[in-house]
């Protein structure tokens, strides 16, 4: 499974554990804190902006075939990497929780909120 991965950054698959996690159980979880050098000059606009691409890597791991969503079975891959070993059931809970619009699809700004809301 870790081979998978070998191209994704260590944030983004803590990030990804940790938002799966989330919908899985309603336990609190770790928040995934994405390191900012200290600089006086980055206001919180910027660090907004560096938050968003950070996702965005993530969201552009899940989304294998590059449609700009995730559907249901790019979903259920993402699960089996992170060794969620899920229920079709259970998957689809897990789906529908982030996909609030009901379209059957991901949107980033979906998957953008729901990291959020879960960071928060």
């Amino acid at each position: 499974m870790e081979s998978d991965f070998k191209h994704v950054h260590e944030s983004c698959k803590k990030c990804l554990s940790n938002m799966v996690s989330s919908v899985l159980s309603s336990e609190a979880i770790h928040q995934v804190d994405y390191e900012f050098e200290d600089d006086s000059d980055t206001d919180e606009e910027e660090r907004e902006q560096l938050r968003r691409r950070e996702i965005k890597k993530c969201f552009d791991v899940v989304d294998s075939d590059s449609s700009g969503f995730i559907d249901k079975k790019e979903f259920g891959k993402i699960l089996n990497r992170l060794g969620k070993d899920l229920r079709k059931e259970e998957v689809d809970e897990c789906f529908r929780k982030i996909d609030r619009d009901l379209s059957g699809r991901i949107e980033f700004s979906e998957f953008y909120k729901w990291y959020r809301s879960v960071q928060n």
